[in-house]
């Protein structure tokens, strides 16, 4: 579970750095992770909320959830975005969840926001991602750095996503009108995704592009059904949207690909849902066989 942002405490996960002169933090949540909902929920409940090492988290009244069936829920999904189609297997398992929620009386509708808001939310990621990683650097160690990204997490990025490589760059000039720019985009995506959710109590959508993918050197391309890729395209376009935002996201198992290794999905909510959204979520796996092994594995 990876909480709406600023609702779990930081403590321990990001420590100030020895002689630090900045501290901005931004899309990162710490959250729990377990073998089933039920001890999730027993987690995330036990670290939720105000801390006194870190006095942004705020008070929450949290309520619980409140729906028992179902037919009550308005849910959306989708097996990929604008330019980012999920593979062959995780599109049929999301497809097949979602078929599945449609037949135990679920209002249940294949729908993404709008055409621009999942690129913009990928843009303002990697528009604010440098002020996390390089504040405070010198010129010549962002350059180093950037360098060093551009040829292993990040290698291929310039070429196949120039776009994204572009916001890249501007951020790491660490520009504090740049930043300025960055925040307000932010504050307007963050309104155009709670404006869907006010339309739909949760989204079903990728984790990425396949399944689990096996262990590789660092800035390796990733092969996968009949397609090659980096890992930015692999896994960014899917993860990074609702850690810019801050949204609550869930990921479930949906069992296993052909070959054998774990596909899931994620169910993404409104900011503080987190009660309900557990509750669905439990709905949902209750519905799934579980990492059936395919034959021959």
């Amino acid at each position: 579970l990876k909480p709406t942002e600023k609702t779990v405490p930081l403590h321990g996960n990001v420590p100030l750095p020895k002689n630090a002169n900045t501290f901005i933090v931004h899309m990162v949540q710490a959250g729990p992770l377990a073998r089933n909902l039920d001890d999730l929920e027993v987690l995330w409940k036990t670290i939720v909320g105000p801390h006194e090492s870190d006095r942004n988290i705020p008070d929450i009244n949290w309520r619980p959830a409140a729906k028992g069936t179902l037919s009550e829920y308005k849910i959306a999904w989708t097996d990929g975005w604008p330019d980012f189609q999920a593979s062959g297997p995780v599109s049929d398992a999301i497809g097949s969840i979602a078929a599945k929620l449609k037949e135990n009386g679920c209002n249940i509708e294949k729908r993404i926001p709008d055409d621009t808001l999942h690129r913009d939310s990928l843009e303002n990621w990697v528009g604010t991602f440098p002020y996390v990683v390089a504040q405070g650097l010198p010129w010549y160690v962002r350059a180093l750095f950037k360098q060093q990204l551009s040829s292993s997490l990040l290698k291929g990025v310039r070429s196949e996503l120039p776009e994204i490589a572009r916001a890249m760059s501007r951020g790491f000039k660490l520009h504090a009108n740049h930043y300025g720019e960055m925040m307000l985009n932010r504050s307007m995506i963050v309104e155009r995704w709670e404006r869907f959710f006010g339309e739909y109590d949760f989204l079903i959508c990728p984790l990425a592009f396949g399944p689990a993918f096996k262990r590789c050197k660092t800035g390796s391309k990733l092969s996968y059904d009949g397609k090659e890729m980096i890992y930015a395209d692999y896994v960014f376009p899917y993860a990074a949207p609702f850690n810019m935002s801050g949204n609550p996201s869930v990921a479930v198992p949906l069992g296993l690909s052909p070959e054998g290794l774990p596909i899931g999905a994620q169910i993404v909510g409104p900011y503080w849902s987190e009660p309900e959204l557990l509750n669905f979520a439990k709905k949902v796996t209750a519905l799934t066989d579980g990492f059936v092994r395919p034959e021959g594995f």
